[in-house]
């Protein structure tokens, strides 16, 4: 189906509930009903869901059966429809897509209760802007897992597969205001990847959340700015590189069940810079990370792991706050400036090396380490 609109009508605009259908260049506008429900493999390259009354795009219910073959949406944009604007399924892959405006989440991932899910997701270059729940909202089943690489097929946690670079998508504005792929970056990452994965994708201005992560997943080049909720929220696994959230209501990083981070930034959020209090299981691996100008902790770290090359610098609370119990943590020429109050505090069977404390307790009930 090429340049075909569906306006107005009693129900949903356009259904391509067949194998592998294909829609170029369509419109679906004033629906009462969802805009667009796409088959499994279904190709939507530049089509518009605007002002329906459900969603803007969703995979046909209930999931097809026996086939992990989600649908590729590429340059699509959905807004100010009555839902979410993307629903997708595992094994979709969503690149310049725009979420605007929505009622609901910008873009939802879900498994739809089918279990052993293990194709894999991935949004690229997509924008979640001034939706009423989340921005991206991320709901899949734990042990479904990637390569390092995007285009390589799947691999299981029993089965690894040796480390290799990642090529990573940047996002930026192109003239015609849609996201456009940018320069690529090689960096290397583990072996093995999880199934909710993004690069590149901006989450902004939404009223709760701006990533809500269920489910393994990982992030590269990813914004979290002007939420407000939590910057990026994760209840597993996970691992995000070169990411940051900015200006966030709640938190800026809220994490679960371990996690990785690497040369990311937390900046002006009014909770807690990087928040690994609530982490139930999996140790904490932070690298390069910069928490500044926060209402509350800088860091705030509830599990073993280590801190390498950290900053907290002029956050409203302790600059690097280690909670009682635990298991131990490293910190490896960590800095904390400026803070309110104590630099770091340091747990029991912890270890500081070369790192550097200065200028913090600006209320005046500060220490340099506490421990």
């Amino acid at each position: 189906c090429s340049n075909c609109t569906a306006q107005s009508n009693s129900g949903r605009g356009i259904v391509a509930d067949k194998s592998s259908p294909k829609l170029f260049e369509c419109h679906a506008v004033g629906n009462t009903g969802d805009g667009y429900v796409v088959g499994p493999g279904c190709s939507v390259t530049n089509c518009t869901s605007r002002s329906n009354g459900g969603n803007g795009f969703i995979p046909e219910i209930p999931d097809f059966p026996g086939g992990e073959s989600g649908s590729t949406l590429d340059g699509c944009i959905s807004e100010s429809n009555g839902l979410d604007g993307f629903v997708i399924r595992p094994g979709s892959t969503l690149t310049d897509c725009q979420a605007l405006k929505n009622l609901g989440n910008g873009i939802h991932v879900t498994d739809n209760n089918v279990p052993a899910k293990t194709a894999t997701t991935l949004l690229r270059g997509c924008v979640a802007r001034s939706n009423s729940n989340m921005g991206f909202k991320i709901v899949i089943p734990p042990g479904a897992v990637q390569v390092a690489t995007r285009d390589q097929g799947i691999a299981t946690a029993a089965a690894p597969v040796a480390p290799t670079p990642l090529d990573v998508e940047k996002a930026t504005t192109g003239a015609a205001g849609r996201p456009a792929r940018g320069a690529s970056l090689a960096i290397p990452l583990p072996a093995v990847r999880y199934a909710g994965t993004g690069f590149g994708c901006v989450a902004e201005d939404n009223l709760g959340d701006g990533f809500y992560l269920d489910g393994e997943w990982s992030l590269s080049q990813c914004v979290s700015r002007n939420n407000g909720g939590v910057g990026i929220n994760s209840w597993s696994f996970g691992e995000a590189q070169t990411s940051s959230a900015e200006g966030n209501a709640s938190d800026g990083f809220a994490l679960r069940g371990g996690s990785r981070l690497t040369e990311c930034t937390s900046r002006g959020n009014g909770g807690i810079g990087v928040n690994g209090e609530m982490t139930g299981s999996g140790w904490m691996h932070w690298y390069s990370v910069i928490s500044e100008g926060n209402g509350l902790d800088g860091f705030l770290v509830g599990r073993g792991g280590t801190l390498t090359d950290c900053q907290a610098r002029n956050n409203g609370g302790v600059g690097i706050m280690r909670t009682a119990g635990g298991d131990a943590l490293e910190y490896l020429r960590c800095i904390s400036d400026g803070n309110a109050l104590d630099g770091i505090v340091v747990g029991s069977g912890s270890v500081l090396r070369n790192c550097t404390v200065r200028g913090n307790g600006t209320t005046g009930v500060g220490s340099g380490i506490r421990v």
